[in-house]
């Protein structure tokens, strides 16, 4: 008698049900023992066993039946709650045979295999909501006691079990088990899982009421381990993918680079100061105890950070390979996709001018991880096919992973599948995170935490690269690679801030910059709001200043957005004097550098950094960034703590560049005890009682909220996806989606062609925050549509989707 775990839809192309559950579990035991984490052999274990349990009630007539004949059993076919059962008995009952660890929290693994199991076909959810408690398990088998749904659930275990009782089946299934090294009689499960369930109940009541804090939390780290490796082995090794071979990367590969492609002996004071910089950071990297896990590498803006980091986790990854024996993968993460492009190519750079097989295998060197990033994956001059390609990627199976905070932060205080399968080759890692002080500050305290546990449990090496280094770390914790970093403020003095706090109308700021504009200068003006950002535009075009005018925010399509920085930037190179009115967007990292830039009013943090787009390579003469309050649009953005500080500290008064150390230091200390951080609280909370996901949560005061209110970017209101045929290539793209994708009724297929041109169709799309009074485009194979015989009653090519439309949200 034959199981599978898998066939494709003509049933040609199966695979052996217990091959899987070998191959899963073997996969899930290897990823754990790559991983510094201590009783990583026994948790490798643990891995094992829920590796070969996680399809158990797979081995049910009633879901062959359903995967080879198409029978619909409903529930019965169903097979991840008999799996999660199997696989805590499995669990439970491997302590008895070792004494590998004698940590007492060790003994709710059985209750973490199950929880882990119970979702490997979706995103974690509640521990609480998914032990029922003992009072519903009286009764069998009509269970009568239990509310309808779990009484469901119970009768249709009871039949399950049933089913495999069957003698001759039960044989082969005992004989599978042989195969991948259980000898646990598996009758034994089938006879007693309601006893298991009863154990796993006083287990849930024990953790919530008999466990600290500290185990708890280490708990949840594990639970978040072992799910990543089972989800990442699971999808895999059903795809026939294998984890990809690792790549050595030579420590000196950024200093061969800077010898061949910087002038090293240039006199000019920025290149000095960014050659000090460097020489201070890879000093300090070479001779510091590997007992330090955080660092901080703060410097000014322009002064070769990025090549200095990268320099110092190369030299970091060798020394950790050598000394304690583990290779570590290297995450850049940084806010924004503008600047994750930017630095990607400098990285990429680095590599393929060091690396003679880059080329054939680029993304087993590098990948970059994006909501817009192109689903290819390059192996031995060999292109995976796109659904390969995608579980590689978004697994990070490379060395080199430059991707968002977004990736970044939602896995390691995440709850969904989709983030989470990567999580494990986090653990372990050098990860470099870039302007971090776009970190909402209500998320400092958990971001905080969870990167000194990362660090402390699993190994993790963190360096915070910063111009205004924020408070996420305390001092105390961090060791800082730049000795005397502020001495390199001090010695700048490229642009002066020049503050009005005084409320002004656009009105009003846009007749003053008409009087003050000189055309022999390049202009960057950052408004808080799309609204704004467009009214400012319009009327400066008005003006008719400048023959090179452009406009720049999220309500033009991505692909807009990026060549007009090219374009700027271009002409920014070859001495030419832009006017670039934009949002936010530009602010942080992008590199672009302006005669003058004028903000209205915001974040200290914000100011100093598009303060950063003005004069980066030092000039001749002093340039300034001018400040002002226009209106009430900081207060709607930022709320009114940040920009009400920002201007009692900015005064109306001139701050030179030596003092921006001072005042973001200042800033950042106040600010801090003026944010309410409960959100971190909370969700710190959550995460010690596994409390990742409930569909209908308790409203209360707060208390129950769950690790999936961590988000990242705070949307205000509702948002539409607008496809927008800007061009012909966008009708392509259209005609092909709605053909191939919206038009496929086959589920797999239309999947695969969504994902061959995700990246080319998510770069024609803008998302609009819609209200009542928002006329929005029809929809057109499922999704809102402008086609280009439309775009004028929508669209605009300099300045996106209709002010109207657009609102004011800044994102």
């Amino acid at each position: 008698m034959l199981f599978y775990s898998h066939a494709d839809e003509n049933g040609t192309s199966k695979k052996e049900l217990w091959k899987h559950l070998k191959g899963v579990g073997e996969d899930a035991k290897d990823s754990i023992e790559q991983i510094p984490i201590e009783d990583h052999y026994y948790l490798a274990e643990i891995a094992y066993l829920i590796g070969i349990s996680h399809d158990f009630g797979k081995y049910t007539s009633f879901f062959q039946e359903h995967l080879l004949k198409k029978k619909d059993w409903r529930r019965k076919s169903h097979h991840s709650f008999l799996s999660a059962l199997f696989a805590a008995w499995q669990v439970q009952k491997y302590p008895e045979k070792s004494n590998t660890s004698k940590k007492k929290f060790f003994s709710y693994l059985p209750l973490i295999a199950y929880f882990v199991v119970l979702h490997h076909h979706g995103d974690l959810g509640s521990l609480e909501d998914d032990i029922p408690y003992s009072k519903y398990l009286k009764g069998p088998p009509m269970f009568p006691y239990a509310e309808s749904n779990l009484r469901e659930k119970l009768k249709t275990m009871y039949e399950q079990v049933n089913n495999l009782k069957y003698q001759k089946r039960l044989d082969f299934i005992e004989e599978n088990y042989r195969k991948v090294g259980l000898f646990n009689n598996v009758k034994d499960f089938l006879n007693s899982w309601l006893e298991v369930l009863m154990n796993l109940n006083k287990l849930n009541h024990n953790f919530k009421c008999k466990t600290d804090d500290d185990e708890k939390i280490i708990l949840s780290l594990i639970t978040s381990l072992l799910y990543s490796v089972l989800i990442d082995a699971d999808k895999r090794d059903a795809g026939k993918i294998s984890k990809i071979s690792r790549k050595k990367l030579p420590k000196n590969l950024v200093d061969e680079y800077r010898k061949n492609y910087f002038d090293l002996q240039s006199s000019n004071l920025i290149d000095l100061i960014r050659n000090k910089i460097y020489d201070k950071v890879i000093y300090k990297i070479k001779n510091v105890s590997l007992q330090n896990h955080l660092f901080t590498l703060t410097a000014p803006t322009g002064s070769g950070k990025t090549l200095a980091a990268f320099s110092a986790a190369l030299k970091l990854r060798a020394r950790i390979e050598k000394e304690k024996g583990y290779i570590p993968r290297i995450i850049y993460s940084l806010p924004f996709i503008t600047i994750i492009e930017q630095n990607y190519e400098v990285i990429q750079n680095v590599l393929s001018s060091g690396i003679k097989d880059f080329k054939e295998n680029e993304t087993s060197y590098i990948l970059k991880h994006h909501y817009l990033t192109d689903l290819k994956y390059k192996e031995g001059k060999e292109d995976k096919p796109i659904d390969k390609a995608l579980l590689l990627v978004e697994s990070w199976q490379s060395e080199v992973i430059v991707t968002t905070f977004v990736q970044f932060l939602h896995t390691i205080i995440g709850f969904k599948n989709k983030f989470l399968k990567k999580y494990h080759n986090i653990a372990g890692s050098i990860i470099l995170l870039d302007e971090v002080q776009n970190i909402p500050i209500e998320y400092w305290d958990i971001v905080g935490k969870v990167i000194k546990l990362l660090a402390v449990h699993f190994g993790c090496y963190f360096i915070l690269l910063t111009a205004t280094r924020p408070l996420i770390l305390k001092e105390e914790d961090t060791l800082e690679l730049v000795e005397d970093s502020q001495n390199y403020f001090k010695k700048l003095n490229r642009v002066v801030i020049k503050s009005d706090t005084n409320r002004r109308s656009i009105d009003e700021f846009t007749e003053w910059f008409k009087g003050n504009y000189d055309s022999k200068k390049s202009y960057l003006i950052v408004a808080n709001t799309i609204r704004s950002s467009k009214e400012i535009y319009e009327k400066i075009k008005d003006y008719n200043l400048s023959n090179y005018l452009f406009y720049l925010s999220t309500s033009i399509i991505p692909k807009q957005r990026a060549s007009r920085i090219k374009v700027v930037k271009n002409l920014l190179d070859s001495r030419n004097k832009p006017i670039l009115v934009s949002t936010q967007v530009v602010e942080a990292g992008v590199d672009l550098d302006f005669d003058a830039v004028i903000r209205d009013i915001g974040p200290i943090d914000s100011i100093i950094q598009v303060a950063g787009r003005c004069n980066r390579e030092y000039g001749k003469t002093q340039r300034q960034a001018y400040i002002f309050s226009l209106n009430s649009f900081a207060s709607y953005v930022y709320g009114k703590i940040h920009p009400n500080l920002s201007k009692k500290i900015l005064g109306n008064k001139k701050i030179w560049e030596n003092d921006f150390y001072e005042i973001t230091n200042r800033y950042f200390e106040e600010i801090k005890n003026k944010i309410n951080d409960d959100a971190s609280k909370y969700i710190w909370k959550a995460m010690l009682e596994l409390r990742f996901y409930e569909k209908n949560p308790p409203q209360c005061d707060g208390h129950n909220i769950q690790v999936s209110e961590f988000q990242l970017i705070d949307e205000k209101g509702e948002y539409a996806d607008i496809f927008v045929e800007l061009d012909e290539e966008a009708q392509t793209i259209w005609e092909e989606y709605c053909e191939k994708v919206s038009g496929e009724k086959n589920f797999r297929k239309r999947r695969l062609a969504y994902l061959s041109i995700r990246r080319k169709f998510r770069s024609y799309i803008i998302s609009v925050r819609t209200n009542k009074d928002i006329v929005l485009p029809a929809q057109v194979c499922g999704f809102r549509y402008i086609p280009q015989g439309q775009l004028k009653d929508f669209y605009s090519i300099e300045t996106g989707f209709g002010a109207e439309a657009a609102g004011t949200f800044v994102w």
